[in-house]
């Protein structure tokens, strides 16, 4: 899964990179040639969604996510693993509550016909992607080994 990791995080950085290159563009217009771009906050609600979420995945793939195990590596390694499986059960649930709102989300904007201001995109597919995204981190999340390295007591 490693592939898929850096695979999905170059994604993630690429699109961050177009909308900073795109801001700087709007910057030097609207400060140089006295014209602005206005199409670059449209760029905004559309592509910041979409690259910040994959870092979920990311996060999910890599074992990464939050987790606290200062108090499981002063146990033994069964119930140390135990309370690694609860923070991972409680990660997978937070993962879930949030697709499940951002589904709510993107059935208000679909909805509603909510588009972005100046271009007229429909949002609501981001966000149908961002839940859906949320709901693989998910499952990643709960199947995923997470990673321990450096740390013999658990190997």
């Amino acid at each position: 899964m490693g592939r898929v990791a850096t695979f999905i995080s170059v994604a993630s950085m690429g699109l961050l990179g177009l909308y900073v290159g795109a801001v700087i563009v709007n910057v030097f217009c609207r400060y140089v040639l006295a014209f602005s771009l206005p199409v670059i906050s449209d760029l905004g609600e559309v592509i910041l969604p979409s690259a910040l979420i994959l870092t979920f995945i990311v996060a999910a793939i890599n074992g990464s996510f939050l987790a606290i195990t200062f108090l499981g590596d002063s146990f033994v390694p069964r119930l140390g693993r135990a309370l690694d499986m609860l923070g991972r059960l409680a990660i997978v649930g937070l993962f879930a509550l949030f697709a499940l709102q951002m589904f709510r989300y993107t059935q208000v904007t679909f909805g509603s016909g909510r588009t972005t201001r100046m271009m007229e995109i429909l949002i609501w597919p981001v966000w149908g992607l961002t839940s859906a995204a949320l709901a693989v981190a998910a499952v990643i999340a709960l199947i995923a080994p997470r990673s321990r390295e450096g740390n013999p007591k658990h190997d």
